[in-house]
C-alpha cells in the first residue's frame, strides 16, 4: 500500500482481507513521495517494512507509517549587528524551518558580528530528506554593520611640506569605539596626488563601505609679484 500522510492514514488505504489460522502473512508498504517509510504499529511493532507472522484466531490490525520528508534549514543572513542580542528561532528568519516539524536548539542568540551554530531535529513522525532523523548542525550569522567614514583634510597648496589626513568612523552603535586603519596615507613634499586607503577597522562589528579610498593633493603655490 501507499502511505500518503502522517499521522493520519487515508481510509482509502484500509484494507480488511480474511487469513486462515496457522497461515504465515507477509506484508509491506510503499512510502509515496516525499516520506520515509517508520515503522508497524497495531498488533504488531515492527521497523521491519516486509514484516511477517502467522495469523491466529484473533483479529489483526496492523497501521503502516510514514515519516514526511523536511529539508535542512538554511539561513537567510537577514540580521546585521546592532549592539544588543538578536535571537535566530523566528521561522522566518530561515529557508525551510517550520515549528511543526522541527525543534531548533544549539545557539540561538548573539550579539556580535560572528557565526554561531544552531541545531534542528526532526519531531516524531518527520525525517529528513534523506531518511534520518539525527539532530544537524546549522550555521547562522549576525552581519557587519557599514561604517560612515569623514576623511579630515585631502587637499593642500605647496609648502615643501608632505601631507597626511585623518579618518574616523562614523554611524557607529552608541558606546563603540572603532579606529580606521589608512594606507599610503602621505603626499608630498612636491605638488601631486595619491590615493589614501581605508583599509580596516579594529571593531569587527563593522565593515568598510564599498567606497573606502580617498584623493590626496597638493597644488601648485600662486607666486604674488
Amino acid at each position: 500500500r501507499d502511505l500518503h500522510s502522517f499521522p493520519t492514514r487515508r481510509s482509502s488505504d484500509l484494507e480488511i482481507i480474511t487469513v486462515p489460522v496457522g497461515q504465515t502473512v507477509t506484508y509491506g508498504a510503499t512510502a509515496s513521495t516525499g516520506y520515509t517509510w517508520w515503522k508497524w504499529t497495531g498488533t504488531h511493532t515492527s521497523t521491519t517494512n516486509a514484516y511477517s507472522f502467522t495469523m491466529t484466531t484473533s483479529n489483526v490490525a496492523d497501521t503502516a507509517n510514514a515519516m514526511q520528508q523536511v529539508s535542512v534549514p538554511t539561513w537567510k543572513n537577514s540580521l546585521t549587528y546592532d549592539g544588543s542580542a538578536q535571537g535566530a528561532t523566528a521561522t522566518t528568519l530561515w529557508n525551510n524551518y517550520n515549528t511543526t516539524s522541527l525543534t531548533i536548539g544549539g545557539t540561538t542568540s548573539g550579539t556580535n558580528a560572528t557565526s554561531y551554530n544552531a541545531t534542528f531535529t526532526p519531531k516524531s513522525g518527520y525525517c529528513w530528506s534523506d531518511g534520518p532523523t539525527a539532530q544537524k548542525t546549522v550555521s547562522w550569522s549576525i552581519a557587519q554593520k557599514e561604517v560612515s567614514l569623514v576623511w579630515g583634510d585631502i587637499s593642500w597648496i605647496y609648502d615643501g611640506d608632505e601631507h597626511s589626513t585623518t579618518c574616523t568612523a562614523d554611524n557607529l552603535i552608541s558606546g563603540d569605539s572603532c579606529t580606521v586603519t589608512l594606507t599610503n596615507n602621505s603626499v608630498g613634499p612636491n605638488v601631486g596626488t595619491t590615493t589614501v586607503t581605508a583599509s580596516s577597522l579594529s571593531n569587527n562589528n563593522y565593515k568598510l563601505p564599498s567606497a573606502h579610498t580617498a584623493t590626496l593633493t597638493i597644488s601648485k603655490r600662486t607666486i604674488t609679484w
